[in-house]
C-alpha cells in the first residue's frame, strides 16, 4: 500500500499491527518513516504536523525496543529541517515527478529515470527531479551516472545538504579517494550541522582513516519551557531529574546557572533591558547561548572537578575560545541561522578545524 502510495491505509495496517503486538516496535518505527515520507508529498502546511507524528511513533518505537534501526534513522532525518517541496514548477513538470515518485517507490527505478528527466527537461531549474533521477540510478548501481546528476542537482543548488551526502555515498561506491568523500560530506555538514546522516557517514570514513571522532552524548539536562501569554514570553526552567535543584555539588550548580543566565539573557533581552559588555542590541538565541556558556565558569568553577563529560568539555571549549563552534556543532538550532552563516564568512573552514582540533561528532541520535 505505501508503494502504491495509500498512505491512509498504509498507516491503518500498521495501527493495526500495532494492536496486534503492542510489544513490538515495528509498527511504530514503520509508521514513523511513513509520517516523514508523507511530510515530503504534503502540502506545506501540513508538512510540520506529519514530522511532528513521526516524532511521536519513533519516539514510543524507541521505547519499545531502543535499537530499532528504522526509527533512529527516521529520528537523525528529522533534525534537519524538512526540505521545501518544489512549488514553482509547472504543472506539467510535477505531474511527471509524482508520477517518478510512485514508479520509484515501486522500485521500478527505470521506468522513475524517464519520468523524473521529463520533468528536469520541462523545468532545467527543477533540482529535486535531476537528485532523484540520481537516486535511481544509484540503486540499479549505476554510480556514475548518479554522479553526474547529483553534481547537476548541486550546481542548482549548492546548499542542498541532502545531494552533497548523496553525492559522497555515489563517490565511495565508486572507490574516489576517502579525502574526497570527505570533502563532500564536510560541506553537507557545513551547510546544515545537525544533518546526522552527514555525521555518520563522516565519521565512518574518519575510522577507516585512521582519525576516528569520539562522541559527545550533548544532551542538556536543563531546558528552557517557554510559553506565550498576555502577549508576552515566558520560560520555565525544566530541570532532568538527575539534577539536584539544591545545588548539591558543582556540576548541579553549573547547570542550574546556565538555565538562570539563559532566561535573563532572554527575558532582558525582549525588554530592551540588556546589559551585556559589547552588545548593543537586543539579545538574540544564539547569544543567549554563547554568553550563558560564557557566564557559568567563573573564577570558582574554572578548575573545579566535573563529573558530567559534557561540562568537561564545554569548560575546554570556553576556555580555547571555540565556543560558538560547539554550539553550531553540537547544539545547532534553525534559530541560529542567521549567526551562523555570518560566522563561516569569518570562519570559512571553522567546522572542519573544530573537527580536527577535538575529533570529536555529535551523538548518532538526536538530542
Amino acid at each position: 500500500m505505501w508503494s502504491q502510495s495509500k498512505i491512509n491505509e498504509a498507516l491503518e495496517k500498521f495501527n493495526l499491527a500495532s494492536k496486534a503486538d503492542p510489544k513490538a516496535s515495528g509498527p511504530w518505527s514503520h509508521t514513523a518513516a511513513l509520517y516523514l515520507f508523507a511530510s515530503t508529498k504534503t502540502d506545506p502546511q501540513y508538512v510540520e504536523e506529519y514530522r511532528d507524528r513521526a516524532r511521536a511513533a519513533a519516539t514510543q518505537a524507541l521505547e519499545l525496543f531502543v535499537g530499532d534501526p528504522l526509527a533512529q534513522e527516521t529520528l537523525r532525518s528529522l533534525v534537519a529541517p524538512a526540505v521545501p517541496r518544489r512549488s514553482s514548477a509547472s504543472r506539467e513538470a510535477m505531474d511527471f515527478f509524482n508520477e517518478a515518485e510512485r514508479l520509484f517507490q515501486k522500485a521500478d527505478f527505470v521506468a522513475a529515470i524517464n519520468k523524473y528527466e521529463n520533468a528536469f527537461s520541462l523545468d532545467p531549474s527543477f533540482a529535486d527531479a535531476i537528485l532523484y533521477a540520481g537516486d535511481c540510478y544509484f540503486q540499479l548501481a549505476k554510480f556514475d551516472e548518479a554522479e553526474i546528476r547529483y553534481r547537476k542537482a548541486i550546481d542548482i543548488n549548492p546548499r542542498n545538504f541532502q545531494a552533497w551526502r548523496f553525492l559522497a555515498h555515489a563517490q565511495t561506491k565508486m572507490g574516489r579517494p576517502i579525502e574526497m568523500v570527505k570533502l563532500s560530506l564536510m560541506k553537507s555538514i557545513e551547510i546544515q550541522p545537525n544533518y546526522l546522516p552527514a555525521w555518520d557517514q563522516y565519521s565512518a570514513l574518519a575510522q577507516m582513516s585512521g582519525g576516528p571522532l569520539q562522541i559527545l552524548n550533548a544532551k542538556r539536562p536543563v531546558r528552557l519551557k517557554v510559553t506565550n501569554k498576555d502577549g508576552a514570553q515566558h520560560y520555565t526552567i525544566e530541570i532532568d531529574p538527575k539534577i539536584d535543584a539544591k545545588g548539591g555539588d558543582v556540576d548541579s550548580a553549573v547547570w542550574l546557572q546556565y538555565g538562570i543566565s539563559k532566561v535573563n539573557l532572554l527575558a532582558a533581552g525582549e525588554s530592551g533591558n540588556v546589559n551585556v559588555k559589547h552588545m548593543s542590541k537586543a539579545i538574540n538565541p544564539f547569544d543567549a547561548e554563547r554568553l550563558s556558556w560564557k557566564s557559568v565558569f567563573p573564577e570558582e568553577h574554572k578548575n573545579a572537578t566535573l563529573r558530567d563529560p559534557l561540562l568537561q568539555q564545554l569548560r575546554q571549549f570556553v576556555k580555547d575560545e571555540q565556543i560558538e563552534a560547539a554550539i553550531f556543532v553540537f547544539f545547532f538550532d534553525e534559530a541560529y541561522r542567521t549567526e551562523f552563516e555570518s560566522w563561516k564568512k569569518l570562519h570559512p573552514l571553522g567546522i572542519q578545524q573544530f573537527i580536527d582540533k577535538y575529533a570529536l561528532r555529535p551523538s548518532p541520535l538526536p538530542q
